[in-house]
């Protein structure tokens, strides 16, 4: 690549980080500095190198290097960044915990759990639908939800 390409990438990255742009759940744009061990996955660094990389994050969960598209939600027009390449880190258990408590992934209606909370999952870019898991009396119950859009 290009010094001038490489400098518009990172340009681009800064924007898109500083600017408050979403991801996806679950992903990371900033992965922590590599380290190297012996017969260990790599660990990610940086920007996304080329689209299908894969490494490890800090949590040890596994990323893959995608194209992100940012979603258009509503609102005021805005025009919309073209899509760019972006760590999409997933954890290898689907129950890990998300960081708020709640299992990564959508737990199954009537599945055990402990303590009370309520998680929400959304099923669309947006968060207009999903579902909330309410953990209650040990057990998940799911509540799908359905919020009007924006003007």
């Amino acid at each position: 690549m290009t010094n001038r390409l490489v400098l518009a990438l990172a340009l681009a990255f800064a924007l898109t980080v500083g600017c408050g742009a979403h991801a996806a759940e679950g992903t990371t744009t900033t992965p922590p500095p590599p380290t190297t061990s012996a017969g260990a996955p790599p660990l990610c660094s940086g920007t996304c190198p080329t689209e299908g990389a894969r490494c490890v994050d800090e949590r040890g969960w596994s990323c893959a290097c995608s194209l992100y598209a940012d979603t258009p939600c509503g609102g005021a027009y805005r025009p919309t960044r073209p899509p760019e390449l972006a760590w999409s880190c997933a954890p290898t258990d689907p129950s890990a915990d998300r960081g708020d408590g709640c299992p990564f992934t959508l737990p199954a209606d009537g599945t055990r759990c402990a303590p009370s909370r309520t998680c929400r999952y959304a099923s669309d870019g947006c968060g207009y639908s999903g579902s909330d898991a309410n953990c209650e009396g040990g057990v998940w119950r799911l509540v799908p939800f359905r919020m009007p859009p924006p003007p």
